[in-house]
């Protein structure tokens, strides 16, 4: 089957156009668009696609059904035309963003300017009639759309996937967490985010960490050498850092990083009152009880692990200000070193490979 979607998902998905249940799916769809109307616009219906070819994709935003009244849909989850008022989810979409990075609400709703960047704003279900919510589901979509999410799992590699409510969350499944990031909240509309969990999860940055893999510290920042802790900026190629498990690496490199933003994250207090506290980038990885995490997914009450024993994380707020940023580079790549006590992962050549293919500088 001929389908109009940009080239390069056709290498990865195309092989769906030619099952049974997207023929079966594609005749209802036509019918509906005969019989009724139906959103969004027949050219924009996979307009998600053909403004962010496969190998662009860095985030994945998973919504369920495009809007269903008059003048929103245009073929992007959550994104509305240019001059339609904003609906109540991406009006708090903005005021998170707005919160964590401070950029103003724009004046269109249009999500354009994401999918141009690489960001797949991707709902289940791609048609909905008009005034019925839901009236397009279970129709095949939902099928084709899972191929989609696993082909971006399978074939690409250090993606952000971004899963907001119940319905999102249940797609993490299709999702290999060894090569992906995925980060999960309640629902933007107000009926979830007035309740809690939606304001403060970082979504800005979590959502631009698909383009920057590196993960830094501040000037000051002690790193555990084994006879004394040095700050980061100090260290030198040839350093020996303690690693986890009581074993030694060596340094490779300390990269200056520029200005970033930051945050500071601190521990509850020990049974002896001791608290531990550490800056960083949103993309540092720490080790929790699940594995390793990103700063950009952990929250206060979690446990972190530091050089004595898993600490409960009592908060981890923004700085204001960037800062100054270093990270170390080690000759053991899997190696997690401690900076400030807390075990970090250092640059790796994933990070390094992803950087510089987010960059188009692979290669060179």
């Amino acid at each position: 089957m001929d389908v109009k979607i940009e080239e390069s998902w056709k290498q990865h998905i195309g092989g769906e156009f030619e099952k049974p249940y997207f023929a079966n799916l594609i005749n209802f769809v036509h019918d509906e668009y005969r019989n009724h109307t139906c959103y969004p616009p027949g050219r924009l219906i996979f307009n998600a696609f053909n403004l962010c070819p496969f190998d662009k994709v860095k985030v994945v935003i998973l919504g369920q059904d495009p809007y269903h009244e008059p003048r929103q849909a245009e073929g992007l989850c959550f994104s509305v035309s240019d001059g339609v008022p904003f609906p109540p989810s991406l009006i708090n979409i903005f005021k998170e963003i707005e919160n964590d990075l401070g950029t103003p609400m724009p004046q269109s709703g249009s999500l354009v300017r994401w999918a141009q960047q690489g960001v797949l704003l991707l709902n289940a279900t791609l048609t909905v009639r008009e005034h019925a919510a839901g009236s397009h589901q279970r129709r095949g979509w939902e099928e084709f759309t899972d191929a989609t999410i696993s082909a971006l799992s399978r074939d690409r590699d250090n993606l952000v996937f971004i899963l907001w409510g119940g319905y999102a969350r249940s797609k993490a499944q299709l999702i290999d967490n060894s090569r992906h990031l995925i980060l999960q909240s309640v629902h933007p509309s107000p009926l979830s985010a007035n309740r809690g969990g939606w304001f403060g999860n970082l979504l800005g940055t979590a959502a631009n960490s698909a383009a920057a893999y590196y993960a830094c510290f501040p000037a000051g920042t002690l790193v555990a050498t084994g006879y004394e802790d040095l700050p980061i900026e100090k260290m030198r190629e040839g350093d020996t850092v303690v690693i986890q498990g009581g074993h030694m690496a060596r340094v490779k490199k300390v990269h200056d990083m520029g200005e970033q933003v930051t945050y500071n994250v601190e521990t509850a207090p020990s049974i002896d009152g001791t608290v531990r506290k550490v800056t960083t980038t949103a993309t540092e990885v720490f080790l929790t009880p699940e594995g390793r995490k990103p700063l950009s997914a952990l929250k206060a009450g979690m446990k972190v692990w530091t050089v004595d024993s898993f600490r409960k994380l009592a908060h981890v707020v923004k700085n204001k200000a960037q800062q100054r940023v270093y990270e170390l580079e080690l000759d053991d790549d899997g190696a997690l070193f401690y900076a400030n006590g807390f075990a970090v992962e250092p640059l790796t050549a994933k990070d390094k490979a992803a950087n510089e293919k987010a960059e188009g500088k692979e290669g060179k």
